[in-house]
């Protein structure tokens, strides 16, 4: 699954450092919703998320803290719906990490990093 994220993130062009790399908005809240996922679904490390969109660990937080103020936005819903059915959370996917609800419950009470 995670060579999946790699290979979305690849063709559509959200490595920083790709001739097509993009700041709208569209493009941003992909990002983020990759990054929170790789950071919810499979516990993964800041700087090996970073690693796979180009950027440092600090971006990658403000990544997380972004997805946390538009998770409930009517345009971040509809842009990102197509990643959330690829992508989906725990259900359906074959990794799933022992910790996971551990992450989930500080998502819910705001410390997501």
């Amino acid at each position: 699954m995670i060579d999946r994220v790699k290979i979305y993130i690849e063709e559509n062009n959200l490595k920083k450092g790709s001739f097509y790399y993009s700041r709208k908005d569209r493009d941003k809240w992909r990002r983020y919703h990759l990054m929170t996922h790789l950071r919810l679904v499979y516990d993964m490390r800041l700087a090996k998320i970073g690693t796979l969109f180009s950027l440092d660990h600090a971006t990658i937080i403000h990544g997380l803290k972004r997805y946390k103020d538009l998770k409930n936005d009517k345009d971040f819903k509809r842009e990102t719906h197509a990643l959330r059915l690829l992508f989906p959370n725990s259900e359906g996917c074959e990794h799933k990490p022992e910790n996971r609800t551990i992450s989930l419950l500080t998502l819910q009470h705001g410390r997501i990093y």
